[in-house]
């Protein structure tokens, strides 16, 4: 879609995104560029890249894994849902609850 753009007039619109999580998504796909041959990055390099990216607030994290999938920007988007995942998998089921507020309503 960017590419297409001749003429900076245009304005893109993405509906539900801010301007806080745009400026992450565009730091995101600037890391990603595909085809760069400058990039000599290695796998570890970039697994501790994506840790320190996603090292935020769980409302920017939910914010971005929205936008990734509206943008469809699919490897965002899987980032931020395995993150979420091992998030969920390193707690116990009362930690996952308060974390995200999940009301306990099974009764014995």
């Amino acid at each position: 879609m960017i590419k297409d753009l001749s003429d900076c007039n245009n304005l893109i619109q993405v509906p539900n995104v801010d301007s806080k999580i745009l400026s992450k998504i565009i730091k995101y796909c600037n890391k990603h560029v595909v085809d760069n041959p400058e990039s000599e990055t290695t796998k570890d390099e970039i697994r501790q890249w994506h840790k320190d990216f996603l090292k935020v607030d769980q409302e920017t994290l939910f914010k971005l894994i929205l936008a990734a999938n509206s943008m469809e920007i699919k490897s965002l988007l899987m980032a931020t849902c395995k993150y979420v995942a091992r998030t969920i998998q390193e707690n116990t089921p009362e930690e996952i609850r308060k974390m995200y507020n999940i009301k306990n309503d099974y009764t014995s």
